[in-house]
This record gives C-alpha cells, structure tokens and sequence, in this order.
C-alpha cells in the first residue's frame, strides 16, 4: 500500500507546474522565445482601443516533457537584435503557465527608451536584457504599481532615459501627469519646482539638442519586390494626423525616403512618424518641438 501512494505521490508531482525565473528558463534551455514588436493587426480592438497597446510580445515555447510556470519582473531590457531600434523597458510582471511541448504568444507592456531610434514592429527581433539601472528601475515597478501603461508613461521614461523634458509629461489626467513629473523629478534628485524653474530659462536650447540640427530626415529601406508604403505623422494616440504618403508602391532595391520631422503645425507636441510597409508598421520615429 506504501509503495502504491508513493507512485501517487511521484505521479502527481510530476504533473505539478515547476516555478521559475523567466531568465533561468531561457539559460537552462527550459524555453524557446522569440521576443517581437507586437502585431498591431491582430490585436483584440478592447486592447487596440485602450489608448496605450502592449508594444511587445513573446512567442513562447515550453521545449520540456513538464508544465512550466515562468515568471518575470518588470524593469528588465529588450535588446534589439539590429541596430536602430529602440530597446524596451517592461512595465509589467509576467506569470505564466506554459503546457509541456507547448508554444503560446503573450502580449507585452514596454516603453521605448530611445526618441531616435525606431520602434518595434512585428519583424524585429529581440533578446532578454539585464534589468534597467537603478531608478530606472524604481520607474518601471512605480508604473506597474498604479497601472500606468499609458502615454504619460512613456513620456516619463523618455525623460529618464533621453532626456525629454519632465515638463513634456503629459497627461489629460492631472494627478498623474504631477505625479510622475514629481516622481521623475525625485529620481533625478531634485524637485519639480527647481526643474520648472530651469526648464523654463533653457527650454530652447534643452529641445535643438533633443532633437538635433538636421533639417530633414531620411527612412531607408530594401525592397525584394514590388512594396507598399505610407508614411505620415501620428499622435501619441496612434491616431494619423497627417500623412507624408500613402499607398505608395515602391519597386525592388534600396530605396530612401526624405521628410521634413519638424513641420510647424507640430510645434510643442509629441508625435511619431510611422512607415507602414505593406499593411505593417516597419519603421517609427519620435519626436517632441
């Protein structure tokens, strides 16, 4: 009879999933990921009409003969694997269960962390990263804390990581938006007074080093056939406010596309200019006057 529950016992352990750092898991080789910019065409239109989608996700496979359950705290970096695009802060824990011999997709809250560089479309690739340094660190566990997967979160990151201005957090909400101005403000070592107040005398000279001296821009691509492209200026929304483009076929080889990023009707907002490349988001810029 001994011997009888000890099989049970053995049996039911077996089935039991096994807990573990995400980390761990990719390290051992417990799981197969492929970290993406998330697919915007397949997203639930709940999420898509939110204001602020997850902008990653990961194609996750369970490569053991046991359930797996893989966790992951926010604050960690996704690197790109090619150069020009941003690398993603996550804002959000990960907890999940993964079946034996399994692969499933998730959906990812980050934040861009570099205005100049692009951001993630579906065909970028990424790799695990360390965790972000110490206060941006204590941003990401102070966004997840209060549920801040919103723009004015992402403008705070910016602030931390390539310094946009902290006045330039903005928000319809006017608790959050002073709250994270304070908050961004104090990881700084400072205050949001003292920062106002210098904001203000160095406004100018802080947004043509933000944005640099060139007076136009380039977007360069290859085509191995026939391509489809628009390209237009968008709100930190996703909303199109104007179009460079649109629906423009372009024929195979390399190809540059030149546009003026700072258009006058743009003064003193955030934006994005987004290329679409055959119904995809392939390329997206940042930008603040």
């Amino acid at each position: 009879m001994r011997t009888t529950y000890t099989l049970i016992f053995i049996v039911l352990l077996s089935l039991k999933s096994f807990g573990l750092s995400l980390s761990e898991a990719i390290a051992d080789k417990k799981v197969m990921i492929d970290w993406t910019g998330s697919d915007y065409s397949t997203m639930p239109e709940a999420i898509k009409n939110s204001g602020f989608y997850p902008k990653m996700q990961m194609v996750i496979t369970n490569q053991t003969n046991a359930p797996l359950t893989v966790n992951l705290d926010e604050g960690y970096l996704l690197q790109p694997n090619e150069e020009g695009y941003q690398a993603m802060l996550i804002t959000q824990q990960i907890a999940l269960d993964c079946p034996a011999k399994r692969q499933q997709k998730q959906l990812i809250y980050a934040m861009c962390t570099q205005l100049s560089h692009s951001g993630p479309g579906v065909q970028t690739h990424y790799k695990l990263g360390q965790k972000a340094s110490p206060a941006l660190l204590q941003l990401a566990q102070y966004i997840r804390m209060n549920n801040y997967q919103n723009n004015a979160a992402q403008q705070a990151v910016w602030s931390m990581t390539d310094r946009s201005p902290v006045l330039g957090i903005e928000s319809s909400n006017e608790a959050v938006k002073n709250e994270l101005q304070g908050f961004v403000a104090q990881l700084m070592g400072t205050t949001l007074e003292k920062i106002t107040s210098q904001e203000q005398r160095s406004k100018t000279a802080l947004l043509q080093e933000f944005n640099g001296n060139k007076v136009d821009r380039n977007i360069t691509f290859t085509a191995d056939s026939i391509t489809n492209v628009s390209v237009g200026f968008y709100d930190m929304d996703n909303h199109l406010i104007e179009p460079i483009f649109a629906n423009r076929d372009f024929q195979k080889g390399d190809h540059s596309i030149r546009y003026n990023p700072f258009p006058v009707k743009l003064r003193e907002k955030n934006y994005t200019v987004k290329m679409i490349r055959d119904g995809e988001l392939y390329r997206e810029y940042f930008f603040r006057q």
